[in-house]
Formats: C-alpha cells, structure tokens, sequence
C-alpha cells in the first residue's frame, strides 16, 4: 500500500508538473513536438524479497507525446509533454488436462494504458551545425485510464493505484531543417511508487520509449538557432 508519504510526494510532483506545463503560455513556445514510437515494458514483481517471474516478458506497445519546448537557449530549454503510454507485461501460459499434461501454450498478457504528463530539463550541446544530441530529466506523473487483464489480481480494492509517478530520463539526437527538426529519442521512466501492492506481493513497472521525433520551430525565435 502507499503510506501518506509517498501520497505526499505524488502530490507534490502533480503540483510541481501541473505548474510548469502552464508556463508555455506565459513564456511564448518556441516549439511543438510529436514523439511517436514504441513503448517496452515488463513488470518487477516481488514476494516479500523473493524475486517473481510474474510477467516478466517485455511487451511493446505503440506510444505517442505532443509537447512544447520553451525558455531555449543554445544549450538548454524547457519542454511539457503530455501524451499516451502502455506499461505492463506478458509471460507464457500453459493449459494442462486433469492429468496434468500440457496440451497447449498461449500467453499471458497485462496492459494498463496511461495519460502521461511530465516536464523536463533539456541540456543540449549543439554539432556538426544542425545537428544537436542532448539529455533530458525531470518529474512525470501518470494517470491510468483502464487496463486490459487476465489476471483478476489487480481487481482487488486498493491493490492497484491509479496514478504512477516519477522520473523521466532521456537522451536522444536530432537534426535541424530550419525551422523544422527530425530526431530520435530513448527514455526510461523511473517510478516513485508500486504499480500494485496487496502488502506481501509488489508489482513495479519497468518501460522504456523510443520514439521518432518531429519538431516545427513558430514565434519570434523560430530562425534562431538555424
């Protein structure tokens, strides 16, 4: 279960990211992102310390962010993103007879769909004049919007928590046509909370994205950096 510390934190983060996603207004955008690409995820499952193969196999989903970039500087900038996300896992699944022999295999599979909003610290370090690999970091929160399942486990009241939030870390490239960019991306999110808990069982997410990346610069700035 969450105790009302971490509930503390996550509301903390909620603020802290709401706050920010606002400041776009206010501070003139520089630039409108569309990440899309795949989500890879499985889950880390425990019994007290015992480590679980509970859906332990990675599923890749389809994953899509829009976002503004703004504050830009040569090597820094702010960005909001707010997009869609799956997180879960699979494993395999044997049906036996009553005499207990396999007689055929299928999978196993858990997917809980996510609103993700986060807002990151870019630090960019430009090359090759239109080319500019950087990493970003910041804090993230995510709201589950339903889940497809087969295991009736995370029906039970209070197991599962509704909100998941953390950190984003990425890194990634991308080239500049103008005002228009194209790049790639990889990010990993890192949770502050349990996915599930029943108090001996916790069940963790672990997702990974890459993503394709196009940006379109607009305002005053948008020739700035050519």
């Amino acid at each position: 279960m969450i105790t009302n510390s971490h509930n503390r934190t996550g509301r903390f983060l909620f603020a802290f990211v709401v706050l920010l996603f606002v400041v776009p207004p206010a501070s003139s955008a520089q630039m409108l992102n569309l990440q899309f690409g795949a989500s890879f995820s499985k889950l880390d499952s425990k019994i007290g310390k015992a480590t679980t193969t509970f859906l332990d196999q990675t599923r890749i989903d389809p994953s899509v962010f829009i976002g503004m970039e703004y504050l830009e500087s040569k090597y820094w900038s702010i960005s909001s993103n707010l997009g869609y996300v799956h997180k879960g896992g699979k494993e395999p699944w044997f049906n036996v007879n009553s005499a207990g022999n396999v007689i055929s295999t299928s999978t196993a599979s858990e997917v809980f769909n996510y609103l993700s909003v986060n807002t990151l610290f870019n630090l960019k370090y430009p090359i090759k004049e239109r080319w500019t690999p950087y990493v970003s970091v910041g804090p993230r929160i995510d709201f589950l919007i339903n889940h497809d399942h087969t295991f009736h486990y995370f029906d039970n009241p209070g197991y599962l928590q509704k909100e998941s939030y953390g950190v984003v870390a990425a890194v990634g490239i991308r080239y500049t046509f103008s005002t228009f960019l194209l790049g790639v991306r990889a990010e990993h999110l890192y949770n502050f909370n349990h996915l599930a808990s029943d108090g001996l069982e916790t069940n963790n997410t672990n997702t990974s994205i890459i993503s394709l990346t196009i940006g379109s610069r607009f305002g005053p700035h948008r020739n700035k950096y050519k």
